[in-house]
């Protein structure tokens, strides 16, 4: 299933991380939204977030949104309910230690929509939040350099998009390098796009 943003925003482009925070790329990844006058959405890895409080600290005060990503980000599609619920909660309870907010959003790994994430979800009246442009950094795209997956990435990016990358790629931060002076030459509003999720 593919989501992009509400239908009156007809400018917007949401960028979206998924996996950190990484201690070496997530503070690069936040100079270049800084620099480029960019806010995203962090879907944050609840004991990747304990193992670096202040990088969850960084994006919240940037202004940044911080999503569920689990605690532990479970990839095996048969994860029983009652365990994905503890996960769903203890990733709220780590990031409103941190930062004294409760997520709103929440994505699933690699965004697989099971019974029991969306059950959990609804049980936490968490927001399911996908994507409609998909880096593929750490998949198919692996092995391409950062120009050759931004060149992809500007080929399919429009208004309305949701766009998903990951902030413990390596590449990431020479992609955004890559894509956000363009997309700005384009007059796309890359600030305001998570009013209309």
């Amino acid at each position: 299933m593919i989501q992009k943003l509400k239908k009156n925003c007809l400018n917007s482009v949401l960028f979206t991380f998924d996996d950190g925070p990484d201690e070496t790329i997530t503070p690069l990844i936040l100079e270049r939204l800084e620099t480029y006058g960019v806010r995203a959405v962090f879907f944050i890895v609840g004991r990747r977030a304990a193992k670096h409080p202040q990088l969850l600290r960084q994006i919240n005060s940037n202004g940044h949104t911080i999503g569920n990503h689990t605690f532990d980000h479970p990839n095996d599609k048969s994860y029983p309910y009652h365990k994905y619920k503890r996960d769903l909660i203890n990733c709220q309870k780590t990031i409103y230690k941190i930062t004294g907010t409760r997520p709103v959003f929440f994505r699933p790994p690699r965004g697989l929509i099971t019974f029991a994430s969306l059950l959990a979800a609804q049980h936490l009246a968490l927001k399911i939040t996908r994507w409609s442009v998909f880096g593929h950094e750490w998949d198919y795209a692996k092995n391409d350099d950062a120009q050759t997956i931004g060149e992809r990435l500007l080929r399919l990016i429009s208004p309305g998009d949701i766009v998903c990358l990951h902030d413990d790629n390596a590449k990431v931060p020479a992609i955004l390098d890559f894509i956000l002076p363009s997309l700005i030459s384009k007059n796309i509003d890359l600030f305001s796009g998570i009013k209309n999720l």
